[in-house]
């Protein structure tokens, strides 16, 4: 019997979890942002002015975040598309009319407490895909005039989940999915117990990587009867990942012809499941 394997670490990209992580953590590729707070002020000309005297109205302001940023899947390639809008009028009165001019823009890393110097609610409202801030409505003195916050809100959403299927395809496209050599079962190179070179292993994830291999065998048998068909038994021999203790798991049948040579060629995949190792040996 020879044999070949391919594969190696494996690793999940994207944004981490909110709050308490799942087991194993999970990591999303988009993360979209969108938030809004308007903010208006009161010049203090008249004795005792306060908050919402439409006399005295100065300027309102106001800040509208969007967009988002998200890894490729295929190659984990980031991408940014996060913009910031902020627009001033000094005359019309503090009503809600929508910010339009571009300013720049936070970091994907960003939040309202680093970006935005305070006035809001922490902490946030989170799920493991959602962060939430609530903006304080709030009048104080600043200055020459007194601000009002008019409340507003701060979202974080998570989405498009990285899969270790998305993983492993990614390690497979790459170098990671290069079959090796050929190599008989005792050569060197294939000499230990576990043979390595017939040895599929799918380790269970705790953190953002993994190890992945697959394995193939074959068997060419010759001097048989060209057009006869034939059969072999392989056995396969299983352990929980990392643990060294291997058991048979199952004994699988496999029927190939001989050609017009009389050789007779049987090819396998090695069965890989998470948490397991695993290799083949021919039944006796």
């Amino acid at each position: 019997m020879e044999c070949r394997t391919r594969g190696g670490e494996a690793e999940l990209c994207g944004f981490p979890e909110y709050g308490t992580p799942s087991s194993p953590p999970k990591y999303y590729r988009t993360k979209t942002i969108d938030g809004y707070r308007p903010v208006c002020d009161y010049l203090k000309t008249t004795a005792n002015v306060v908050c919402g005297a439409p006399n005295e109205f100065s300027a309102r302001d106001g800040q509208r975040w969007g967009g988002f940023c998200s890894y490729n899947s295929l190659d984990c390639s980031f991408t940014s598309n996060t913009f910031s809008k902020y627009d001033f009028f000094n005359t019309g009165g503090c009503s809600a009319v929508e910010p339009t001019t571009n300013v720049s823009a936070p970091a994907c890393s960003a939040d309202p407490n680093v970006s935005s110097g305070g006035g809001w609610v922490d902490p946030p409202v989170i799920t493991t895909t959602s962060q939430e801030w609530e903006a304080r409505s709030e009048c104080y003195e600043t200055g020459s005039t007194y601000r009002q916050e008019m409340g507003g809100y701060w979202i974080n959403e998570l989405s498009d989940e990285d899969t270790e299927d998305d993983a492993i395809n990614r390690l497979l496209s790459g170098g990671g999915g290069t079959w090796g050599s050929w190599i008989a079962q005792g050569a060197t190179g294939c000499d230990t117990v576990p043979p390595a070179c017939c040895l599929a292993k799918y380790q269970q994830r705790t953190g953002d990587s993994f190890i992945y291999q697959e394995a193939e065998w074959r068997v060419i048998v010759t001097g048989l009867s060209p057009g006869s068909s034939y059969s072999i038994e392989v056995d396969y021999w299983r352990s929980a990942y990392g643990a060294n203790s291997f058991s048979l798991f199952q004994t699988l049948t496999y029927v190939s012809s001989a050609d017009g040579s009389g050789i007779a060629t049987f090819t396998g995949a090695v069965p890989n499941e998470v948490g397991y190792e695993t290799y083949p040996a021919c039944h006796v």
